[in-house]
């Protein structure tokens, strides 16, 4: 437990604390892996923010800036595509920019209504959406070696004082 609280002391999470009894110390073993859970996951939006805030320190373009906040929030979270819909001030989402999307399939996806398909969707619950297993042909990322479906897609809605700007 002291040797796990001491990695946790200095920011290293990449292991939790083995929790071998059903006492005090077990209990105080989970709460501690508890704790640092959300330590690490708060230390990666810390890190994240300010990797945006760097991004967007200029005088940029609305398409400048959302193509440099889809890039940042992909390369944060490992995906090789993405769209960034933007709420257009008519309460529809429309996609403001696009990373490794084939431009045959933009055009299908470029606005949607709030609980109109899984951007919609996101939009309105304002909470994470993963969809697992991807049908085959849902659409195709490219790239110039070749292209394949993706096998997850991942939406998250962009929320500031109960108000979607964004998924």
């Amino acid at each position: 437990l002291s040797g796990g609280v001491a990695r946790f002391a200095t920011g290293d999470f990449s292991e939790p604390i083995t929790v071998a009894r059903d006492d005090e110390l077990g209990r105080l073993a989970q709460a501690t892996n508890r704790m640092a859970r959300a330590l690490e996951r708060s230390d990666w939006l810390r890190s994240g923010l300010a990797a945006l805030s760097d991004e967007l320190r200029s005088e940029l373009t609305l398409e400048e800036a959302a193509r440099r906040a889809l890039a940042t929030a992909c390369g944060r979270v490992g995906a090789v595509a993405g769209v960034l819909y933007l709420e257009d001030g008519e309460g529809n989402f429309t996609a403001a920019a696009s990373l490794a999307v084939a431009a045959e399939v933009a055009p299908g996806i470029r606005r949607f209504r709030p609980g109109e398909g899984l951007v919609g969707r996101a939009a309105l619950e304002r909470d994470l959406t993963v969809v697992a297993d991807v049908p085959a042909d849902y659409f195709v990322v490219a790239s110039g070696l070749g292209a394949a479906s993706p096998k997850t897609l991942v939406l998250l809605p962009v929320v500031r004082a109960e108000h979607t700007l964004g998924v």
